[in-house]
């Protein structure tokens, strides 16, 4: 459970953020949401799940609305943010860590299935990798301000969070 909580939300959603910002909320999120592709191609690979046909096809659509996604981002600027190829990076590496994170997850509920005990172990170790983050960023360079105005909106979102997962 601690390493699903590194890769999800520590790393997911650290590349999801930054992918907002260079891709615009839309595109991001368009992109985030091929992590169910990851996640069954890592069950199959790491957990040795068998996909249905439902799944296999449900894969090839995700896989096609991608490449709908980049020549529109070829064709119009979507954003202000004047999305790039590269920065697809930063969404797509996002939905992986979701696609490693649900995988080991699996895992964890195979050895102990207790799913509280699990999001409580997730969510610590992820706390602990955001800890150490800030930590090291603010070693090496300026550190980062923290206002309430910036808080705001955060909270807001992680409040709103929170309540998914709860309902």
């Amino acid at each position: 459970f601690a390493l699903a909580g590194l890769f999800l939300p520590g790393i997911a959603r650290l590349t999801s953020f930054k992918g907002i910002e260079t891709l615009g909320a839309s595109v991001n999120t368009a992109i985030l949401a091929t992590y169910p592709l990851f996640s069954s191609l890592l069950a199959v690979l790491i957990l040795s799940e068998h996909p249905s046909f439902g799944i296999l096809a449900g894969m090839i659509c995700i896989i096609c609305g991608v490449v709908l996604i980049q020549r529109q981002m070829e064709d119009t600027s979507i954003s202000s943010a004047s999305p790039t190829r590269i920065g697809l990076i930063f969404p797509i590496s996002a939905a992986l860590m979701v696609g490693f994170g649900h995988v080991f997850r699996k895992m964890g509920l195979n050895v102990y299935s207790e799913p509280i005990a699990g999001i409580t172990i997730s969510y610590i170790s992820s706390l602990c990798f955001y800890i150490l983050l800030v930590a090291v960023l603010n070693a090496i360079k300026k550190p980062i301000p923290i206002s309430r105005k910036s808080i705001k909106p955060f909270w807001k979102a992680g409040l709103s969070y929170c309540a998914g997962h709860l309902c």
